[in-house]
């Protein structure tokens, strides 16, 4: 018999029954325990471990002084529930595959992958999660530092690590754990990176292993999602995440999307389910790390492999997460993007409300240096940037923790670009004409031909609001008696509107504005060729209705 004090109850292990005493005596029988989740306690908040059966979670909380109580009882029923995974299907769950893995999941101290300050794991035996945990650990001496923008994102702090195990101790129970069972992350080209990074900076020998991505994979089976942040997927498939950036959390919840998702495909493997979804598992080892990716994918050239020309760049999703991190840039590749085709990592890109391009311009907020990244690219965005255009330039794994949501990295910002570019627009104004001008034909103190230069230099950087705006105003003008004495109204201003509302698929817009024109025109060649653009609006028009 053994006894195990918790904050508010006595355990004792005795007939094979798990038994707690506290403001009632429950029993659960050894048989009956399908898995055990445990997180150690923090500065302000105490350990728990959850103890599931088939219809029933019990939950026993700690202190910090009860630290090794809490490590060995749950190492204790970890090893009975994993026995029991081997003797029955999943329990309270209609998944019943054999997939097996370990999830894993870290936090770190600051910015450098390396500073690993906790790890989390589940352990997945034939579609049963028999062990979740979460261990708090010294980060390496040499990456040791607290950023406060990590602790406030997990909560973290100095104090709370500062009797914790190492982080080479802490890697060393989650390799020992896994054996040779893959892992699994949400974002793996972080989490694995940061292993190998902490492997590093703690002098340990770089593990070889496999893994595999439910980012990647959520990507594949639920491409209609929002986004694919851990807390979205887990919603969408009902996995619960009850705190997220607690490491063991979040490795539970990405054991619950992975079992989900081979559910989903009725695959009762994960080499099946990498064979329907047409991935490959990654690797890490000594020689580096291969991201787990598609089976197809492709090199960037403008044309596929059967000599077809690719789709042109696609338009961003104006349903995309407003607050996300990657909303209204403009993003171009250069090389290959592991785990990603190039139409992959455009679809990406659409999803999270950005607007990939093929080539590095002005309009260029963010490059991505991908493997095997070009010098032309890199040389026009150093170029940009030298003149004071706000550009980002990031590698991969940037690119892949910015596409699920996490702000990483220094991105320009985009009410600064705006700006900038609406007042170099502006600055292009030109000079009145010499002859007298009447008050009608003033636009914003200017004579209206003198705001040509700035509407051009608006529509080139898809300014389409601001430039609207001014040639409506320019239209108005133009269309002045005083401005027609000797002429038509000028038909620049209004096929320049007519475009833009065209643009935006706006029908109604272009209809109406060149009928405006065409009502003042009588006759003449500008006429004819307003007149077809005019009919050919009214026949979008009708086909639109």
């Amino acid at each position: 018999m053994s006894h195990y004090q918790t904050a508010d109850a006595l355990v004792r292990i005795e007939n094979e029954q798990v038994i707690i005493w506290g403001q009632r005596v429950m029993q659960i029988s050894f048989g009956d325990i399908t898995a055990v989740a445990a997180s150690e306690p923090r500065m302000l908040g105490r350990g728990r471990l959850d103890i599931f059966t088939a219809d029933q979670r019990h939950t026993l909380t700690f202190t910090r002084g009860q630290l090794r109580e809490l490590n060995v009882l749950a190492g204790y029923l970890a090893q009975i529930a994993d026995i029991n995974s081997t003797r029955q299907p999943v329990c309270g769950s209609a998944n019943t595959t054999g997939v097996s893995f370990v999830s894993f999941d870290v936090e770190t101290a600051n910015r450098a992958r390396g500073s690993i300050c906790a790890v989390g794991f589940s352990v997945v035996h034939n579609g049963v999660i028999t062990d979740t945990r979460a261990i708090l650990c010294k980060p390496p001496k040499s990456l040791d530092g607290f950023d406060p923008g990590n602790v406030r994102v997990h909560g973290i702090t100095p104090n709370q690590v500062r009797r914790a195990i190492p982080a080479r101790e802490a890697i060393g129970h989650v390799l020992d754990i896994a054996g040779g069972l893959p892992l699994v992350c949400h974002n793996a080209s972080f989490d694995i990176s940061a292993l190998r990074d902490a492997c590093v900076a703690e002098a340990l020998p770089i593990p070889e292993l496999s893994f595999g991505c439910t980012l990647t994979w959520s990507r594949k089976d639920l491409s209609k999602l929002q986004n694919h942040k851990l807390p979205t997927v887990a919603a969408a498939l009902g996995v619960s995440l009850e705190n997220h950036h607690d490491a063991g959390a979040d490795a539970y919840a990405t054991a619950g999307i992975l079992l989900s998702l081979t559910s989903k495909r009725g695959s009762s493997t994960l080499a099946d389910y990498t064979t329907a979804t047409k991935t490959q598992l990654g690797s890490l080892g000594p020689a580096g790390i291969t991201a787990c990716k598609g089976t197809n994918s492709t090199n960037s050239s403008s044309r596929t492999p059967t000599g077809t020309p690719r789709r042109r760049p696609p338009k961003p999703d104006l349903r995309a997460d407003p607050t996300g991190p990657l909303r209204g840039q403009t993003i171009v590749i250069s090389g290959e993007v592991p785990g990603f085709t190039r139409d992959e990592a455009w679809d990406a890109i659409v999803a999270a409300g950005a607007t990939p391009e093929d080539s590095v311009t002005k309009r260029c907020t963010i490059l991505v240096a991908g493997d095997g990244a070009g010098e032309t690219k890199l040389g026009k965005m150093r170029r940009l940037a030298e003149t004071g255009h706000p550009i980002a330039l990031v590698d991969s794994s940037e690119f892949a923790e910015l596409l699920a949501g996490q702000k990483i990295a220094a991105l320009p910002n985009l009410a600064e670009v705006r700006e900038q570019k609406l007042h170099h627009a502006m600055s292009l104004v030109g000079d009145a004409p010499a002859e007298a001008i009447h008050p009608s034909e003033l636009v914003r103190g200017k004579h209206y031909t003198a705001w040509v230069e700035p509407i051009k230099q608006l529509k080139r950087d898809e300014l389409y609001d601001e430039a609207l705006e001014l040639l409506l105003e320019c239209v108005t003008a133009c269309e002045q008696p005083e401005s027609r004495h000797r002429s038509s109204p000028a038909p620049w201003y209004t096929e320049q509107a007519a475009i833009i509302y065209r643009k935006r698929k706006d029908f109604v817009g272009e209809v109406a504005i060149l009928q405006r024109w065409l009502e003042l025109v009588e006759d003449g060649s500008q006429r004819q060729q307003l007149k077809e653009r005019f009919e050919k609006a009214q026949l979008l028009l009708a086909r639109e209705g």
